[in-house]
This record gives structure tokens, sequence and C-alpha cells, in this order.
């Protein structure tokens, strides 16, 4: 079973390289990299400069930002144009933002000494403008004194990476990498569900288990994820209630979803999409197929590669009415990332040689561009009339907020 689950990770891992090098090869001619050539002109160089970049890719005449850098030269506020503001402003990476009330949780590799090492998550409210690191309780997952993770287990000191957040009525939870488990080989790391109250302002890992878990969404008391089982392999879809602290293996599947008492996610095979009720414990198979899908209330949004039309689409499935519509109105081979809350949902999608936000309308069935920028926009999130989503401007991959106006 252990060589059965090996050559099937290994499998996963092969397939998502071939797909990332088949997607830069069908980027090669899009205009998609253009952003990160060399535009010889007055531009910003990073938040903190702004500068002359010349023919040869060298930058002259450095003038230094002491907050931020726009179109025009330094700021000296927060840039806000068309309803959008930019939150982070640091020359550091951050991404995968979600946003719920005033909170947007995002991972930021400000600390990092070594690339991809040492990310953390960050929360930023939205009320007082000011963002604070998320810090683990009682260090790494393992420590014996401070973990719930039970043993053989030893710290990994050498990579402590967080991952993966969400968040919901001022609850994060997240991945976390700072455990050895030595599930592949000796030495790998094995992310685990942390949860950190902003209240409180302690993190905790979420159960006492040894298995691998990706990916949580948490709506409510509700957290959701899924996990590959380190003594059979299996990998399933997994609920949890941090009220009455019970969980549930909904069975094979990845990629869950929460919203109120419903569960959607993805089976192992590309089929139909599975949905668990909360509250009569029941499992079901929709009748519709998809990728990454997403929940509010009873309307499900995911994406699906269609062959005869040789483009990615994004789908809106109303488990009332039992109907299945298509949303994006323009064809692209890379619509993807997509969200909902209430009757909103985002996605990014390939325009004019860019990755752009886009928002569709449920009650007027129209879509927009929220930012029309010339910079790659990814990986929307949205709550109420605030979308969060990331913004790539000269290398420099920054969090944006877009409010949304009638």
């Amino acid at each position: 079973m252990k060589k059965q689950g090996l050559i099937l990770i290994y499998m996963i891992m092969a397939a998502v390289i071939f797909d990332l090098l088949i997607f830069g090869i069908q980027l090669r001619d899009t205009g998609f990299l253009a952003a990160t050539k060399c535009t010889p002109g007055w531009q910003c160089r990073d938040y903190a400069a702004y500068g002359y970049l010349d023919k040869n890719c060298q930058w002259k005449n450095l003038i230094s930002c002491d907050f931020d850098c726009g179109s025009q030269g330094c700021i000296v506020a927060p840039t806000v144009a068309g309803g959008i503001t930019r939150l982070t402003i640091n020359n550091a990476t951050q991404a995968l933002s979600r946003i719920f009330d005033n909170y947007v949780v995002y991972v930021d590799n400000r600390n990092s000494v070594v690339e991809g090492h040492d990310t953390d998550v960050y929360v930023y409210d939205l009320t007082s403008d000011t963002e604070s690191k998320i810090v683990t309780a009682g260090g790494p997952v393992c420590d014996n004194e401070g973990s719930r993770i039970p043993k053989p287990c030893i710290a990994n000191e050498g990579y402590k990476n967080q991952a993966n957040p969400d968040i919901s009525n001022g609850v994060v939870v997240f991945e976390d990498y700072s455990r050895v488990c030595n599930y592949l080989g000796e030495g790998d790391i094995c992310p685990t569900i942390y949860l950190y109250d902003t209240t409180e302002k302690k993190a905790k890992p979420l159960m006492n288990t040894k298995n691998v878990q990706f990916t949580p969404k948490i709506d409510g008391n509700s957290v959701v994820w899924y996990e590959i089982d380190t003594q059979t392999n299996a990998i399933s879809a997994m609920w949890y209630d941090t009220s009455l602290k019970v969980s549930k293996n909904l069975g094979p599947g990845q990629f869950p979803d929460v919203s109120n008492n419903k569960v959607v996610f993805m089976p192992l095979s590309f089929s139909n999409l599975r949905l668990f009720d909360i509250a009569t414990q029941s499992l079901q198979e929709l009748p519709v197929v998809g990728m990454f899908p997403e929940i509010s209330g009873n309307n499900i949004v995911y994406s699906r590669f269609d062959v005869g039309e040789n483009s990615s689409n994004i789908y809106l499935y109303n488990l009332d009415a039992k109907t299945e519509k298509k949303i994006n109105s323009v064809p692209s081979k890379f619509a993807g990332g997509q969200k909902i809350s209430g009757i909103y949902v985002v996605y990014h999608a390939l325009r004019d040689g860019y990755l752009k936000i886009v928002l569709y309308d449920m009650l007027s069935q129209s879509e927009r561009i929220i930012d029309n920028s010339s910079y790659n926009q990814t990986n929307p999130s949205v709550f109420g009339n605030k979308i969060a989503y990331e913004k790539t401007v000269d290398g420099n991959k920054d969090i944006y907020l877009y409010t949304i106006s009638e």
C-alpha cells in the first residue's frame, strides 16, 4: 500500500508539472508575459522607488518613495482609484487572499530568508488599516508542550511555511508546514491545519491527527479540507465542527468548500461533484462536472474545460432550480480562481493580454472587469461589496481591495 501511495503521489506531481509547462507554452504568444518585459521609460521599479528604465533594462535616476509608488511617481497615501485600494505596500510577495467582513488574510514572504521558505499568514484589519502576523502558539506543531499532535513527531527547523488561509467570523484556518512526518521519505514535511482566533490571538492545531491535510475552508463552526491517510494513502474530503468537536470523513474527494449546512467537493476522478448536507448528514452526487467548486447558499460556482470550445469556462449551478449556467461571456483558456458570495461571483480570466478580475452579478446577469490596468491580476475573493485580489506590478505581487459600487 505504501508503494502504491508513493506512485500515486508522484503521478499527481508529474501531472501538475506537465500542466504548468503546457500553460507556459500557451502563454508565450498571448501578451500575458508582457508585464515582465523591459519597457523603457519612467515607471515604478517597486513600491519604494520610481525611476527611468533604459533600453538595456537598467534603472536610472531612482527616486525613493516614502510610502508607495503610483503610475505618475511617488504617492503619499494609499492608492485609491476607481474603487481600488492597494492594501500591502512592502517589497515582498503577498498572495492567496481571502476576505470576510472587515478582515483580509493572505500569505506573505517578507520574513523569508530563502525564497519559498518561512512564509507567514497575515491578517489585515480594514477598520483600523493595520496588519498583523499570525504566530503559532507553543512554537512548531510538534512541540510536545504546545501541541496536540501525537508522537512520534519531530519539529522541522528549516521549512516553516504557512499557506492557504481562509477566514470566517474572525477565525482563520491555514496550513502549517512545521511538522516532519517522514510520510514519503526521511525528512518529509506534512502540513497540518491550524486554527487562529483574531480576538484571542492564539493559533493551535485543529485536530489530533498524523494525516497530511490541505486547503482548509471555514464557515461559522464548520471547517473542511482534504487529507491523505498516512497509513492507507486514502485521499478524503473532511468536515469538522469546532463547537461540537466532531469530524466526519466525507469519502474520496478533494478541494471541499462549505457554506451554512452544505459542503461541496470534487471526487478524485473527473466526475460529478459531491454535496454533503451537514444537517441530515447525507451525501449526494450532483448532475454536474467541474473543478474547484465554491458554494454560497444554494449556488455553486466551478470551472470546466470544454473541449468543443477549446475554452475553460465558469459555471453556476443552483441547487433549488437544479440548473447549470455558463457565466463567462468571453471564451478563455485561462478562466479560473472562481469565488462566490451572495449574488456575486469573481474569477480571473485572460483579457487583452493580461489576467484580469471579472465580477459577475447574478441579479443583473452581467459581468465587468474591476481593474483595467495592464498588469496580471489573480485569485480574487469576495464578501459583501468587497473584493480582495492579487496584482503583480513590475514583479511585485500585492493585495488590492475593490469596493463594488452600484
